[in-house]
């Protein structure tokens, strides 16, 4: 109990505030951070949920988030599927979507991102639920999935079923060379075509938009 008290201690004190992308700040929530001009911050307590926001995987995921909502409409839905600590619906919600559900079948993760969600004042755009994506039937605007390869391809018929027509599919947690270009192959087979590619070191994202639009 003692060393895992001290391990719980020694990983807090490494956790601080940082900005995963320009603009946008990642703090501990036990940490009193005050935003500079122009910052937006998201307060987390990962508990036991993936997400703290460090890996490469999540500042791509981000990053197309966002550019995959820049400059639309008002009333932009989003699925966040595996959200774990919630950050990419909090992102979604600070970059202007109206309506949010973040999903995710490890029960530790539900309770740690409502947590979060509410932390945040986020209660009324964003839902964290344990549905599975099969067992939904809503679609979104912008669906992102932060996932291993192996799983966003057993996922994929549900993720483009669930991207609306002319809607985005963000992707991330995929190495680049063979795992990055087989999620490709595979939903372009499936009527969806590459918008952008980001990669950082050893891994890589897409946005695929929906061509049945």
């Amino acid at each position: 109990m003692i060393e895992e008290e001290d391990w719980g201690r020694n990983w807090k004190e490494h956790f601080k505030p940082f900005a995963i992308l320009p603009g946008l700040v990642i703090a501990p929530s036990w940490e009193k951070y005050r935003p500079a001009a122009g910052e937006q911050v998201i307060e987390i307590d990962p508990g036991m949920a993936f997400g703290t926001g460090h890996h490469e995987t999540t500042a791509i995921a981000l990053e197309l988030v966002r550019e995959g909502l820049k400059n639309k409409e008002k009333d932009l839905t989003l699925l966040d599927v595996g959200t774990g600590t919630g950050i990419l619906s909090m992102a979604a919600v600070l970059f202007g979507c109206e309506r949010v559900l973040g999903i995710d079948n490890d029960p530790d993760a539900v309770s740690v991102a409502r947590e979060n969600v509410f932390a945040n004042r986020m209660m009324g755009k964003i839902e964290i639920s344990d549905l599975p994506p099969a067992g939904l039937t809503d679609t979104y605007y912008l669906v992102v999935a932060n996932i291993v390869h192996d799983v966003l391809v057993d996922l994929a018929d549900d993720l483009v079923r669930l991207t609306s027509a002319d809607g985005r599919l963000v992707l991330s947690g995929l190495q680049v060379g063979r795992q990055l270009n087989n999620i490709r192959m595979i939903l372009e087979n499936k009527g969806m075509y590459c918008e952008q590619e980001v990669v950082k070191g050893e891994w890589g994202g897409l946005m695929l938009k929906n061509g049945t639009g």
